[in-house]
């Protein structure tokens, strides 16, 4: 039978709750195109009010561009924001990551009403950050669903020791997550009714893992194709190497050391390579001894739309992602990609028709898949057409509407 939602409205009242940021705003965002959003839970956020008030420099703007909440009603809103500049804070006084950031989650989950999440039909959380709130919304009867952004926590262990064992340089010490973390994560898992995966790779680790297939559920992110577009490539690549480009945490886990190492064997001068991130020490020895190798700082989004508008193949190598919103990101600006199985390329990447997929870790297949954009370039124009088309079926209403779908489902 059934569950009779708290509120005899048509929509129910959902509560979403991250202490970060992520994609979470905009989640909340098509919700309450809905009328289904009951309250925002988050952790430093502006309104748009507020910003367009009082955030009159451009750098300013710049500054806080990922912590300026749109089309939320403010008292919708609800934030902790000092939660969260203590623990950034306390990560750059060099505190231990992944214990200050669990500890940012707890405080976060308590600070939750328990009157908001009863007053609720639906909650919804996400993964290392809703522990505390499933275990609370079980206890009150509501329905919990979280939001699995990347792929299960277990897996991720073997691919750091491959990867301790194969790039010890690239490895901080003490990156790797420890068990006490793992578990909670097993936890949410466990109390969570509803688990909402980005990709198939993504699910595929949970049930390998032994999470039950029936509570999985597959809703891809969503891409702005108004912010990210087609731009000009500057001079035809008949008279410049074909330029590449990759975006992202410049590490191990995202598949850089193989790109470096596959780009070894790529001739001089018919390519370029261009890096968008923060770049350690390791990697600015490594680009310098590189040829046609470009790195450039992190950039706002629409500075990063613009340069990815001025290249004409995206490389994205990873060894774990839920789905890279970088690549739908790539594909909306016309990039035909190059992307590893473990990336979410699998539900994206059409092969030869506007990228070519690899598996993670295959210096060789990705040399190939290099090599094979360089001797076709007359192949580009039909796949950068083919790689925007399919970035505009990932717009994030309609990420919202089967989020709106599954939560009619479950009430």
């Amino acid at each position: 039978m059934p569950r009779v939602p708290r509120h005899l409205s048509s929509n129910p009242r959902v509560l979403v709750a991250h202490p970060g940021t992520q994609h979470s705003h905009l989640l909340a965002r098509e919700l309450e195109n809905s009328g289904q959003l009951g309250e925002f839970w988050t952790g430093f956020a502006l309104s748009s009010a507020f910003a367009e008030r009082w955030l009159r420099s451009k750098f300013l703007r710049r500054l806080f561009c990922r912590r300026i909440i749109a089309d939320i009603p403010s008292e919708k809103l609800r934030i902790a924001p000092f939660n969260e500049l203590r623990a950034l804070a306390a990560v750059r006084m060099g505190r231990d990551a992944n214990w200050t950031i669990h500890r940012r989650n707890e405080r976060f989950q308590n600070k939750v009403k328990q009157t908001s999440i009863e007053q609720s039909d639906v909650v919804i959380g996400f993964d290392t950050c809703s522990w505390l709130l499933a275990s609370r919304c079980k206890k009150a009867g509501v329905p919990f669903i979280l939001e699995q952004t990347t792929p299960h926590p277990v897996t991720k262990i073997g691919i750091f020791q491959f990867l301790e064992s194969n790039y010890p340089e690239w490895i901080r010490a003490g990156h790797s997550k420890p068990p006490a973390l793992i578990e909670i994560e097993m936890l949410e898992h466990q109390l969570a009714d509803i688990i909402v995966v980005p990709s198939r790779y993504a699910g595929a680790t949970l049930t390998d893992n032994g999470v039950d297939t029936l509570k999985i559920r597959r809703i891809p992110f969503g891409v702005n194709t108004q912010l990210f577009k087609p731009g000009d490539p500057g001079p035809a690549t008949a008279t410049r190497p074909l330029r590449f480009v990759y975006a992202g945490q410049i590490s191990a886990m995202k598949g850089v050391p193989v790109l470096l190492e596959a780009w070894k064997n790529i001739p001089r001068g018919t390519a370029e390579l261009v890096l968008v991130g923060q770049a350690p020490d390791v990697v600015q020895n490594l680009i310098s001894d590189l040829p046609g190798v470009i790195h450039v700082p992190p950039l706002p989004q629409s500075d990063l739309a613009h340069l990815l508008g001025q290249c004409d193949v995206f490389v994205f190598p990873s060894f774990f992602e839920g789905l890279a919103r970088v690549l739908l990101e790539a594909m909306a600006c016309g990039l035909p990609v190059i992307a590893s199985t473990a990336s979410g390329g699998c539900d994206v990447i059409e092969p030869e028709k506007n990228g070519l997929l690899m598996e993670a870790g295959d210096v060789a297949g990705l040399v190939e898949a290099i090599r094979y954009f360089i001797a076709h370039p007359e192949k580009l124009p039909a796949m950068k057409n083919s790689a925007r088309a399919r970035a505009e079926e990932f717009s994030w209403s309609r990420y919202g509407a089967q989020w709106q779908q599954l939560i009619q489902e479950l009430v």
